[in-house]
């Protein structure tokens, strides 16, 4: 399986961590609410993540991983902090944003989020 790329560029000011609620829920009509959950399996977790400051070789490779991923393959990625390894995949397509100031071109990518399978 494939590793996420630029892992050490990480801008350590996006990361969030949760876990994704895996409950199934039914309303009744006397108003209580019955919940079981969907798997058996323990929760899963959900990441945020992002880039801030990116040069133009390193957007090139970052675009060219998301294009070849997509929202659909599932890669490795390390945890920042406890550097351990999760299978994700993007939750949503990353957008890459311009922020440089004339002579300085860098780029950023924030708001990306990667759920564990």
């Amino acid at each position: 399986m494939v590793a996420m790329v630029l892992q050490s560029r990480q801008d350590s000011a996006q990361f969030a961590e949760g876990h994704i609620d895996n409950a199934i829920k039914a309303k009744a009509e006397g108003g209580y609410t019955s919940t079981r959950p969907r798997y058996t399996r323990n929760m899963l977790k959900e990441f945020h993540t992002g880039f801030s400051d990116l040069t133009e070789a390193e957007k090139n490779i970052f675009e060219a991983f998301v294009e070849d991923h997509g929202t659909f393959l599932i890669f490795e990625w390390i945890h920042p902090t406890t550097a351990i390894q999760y299978s994700v995949r993007f939750d949503n397509v990353p957008q890459i944003k311009y922020i440089g100031r004339g002579t300085f071109r860098f780029w950023s990518s924030t708001g990306i989020v990667l759920k564990e399978v």
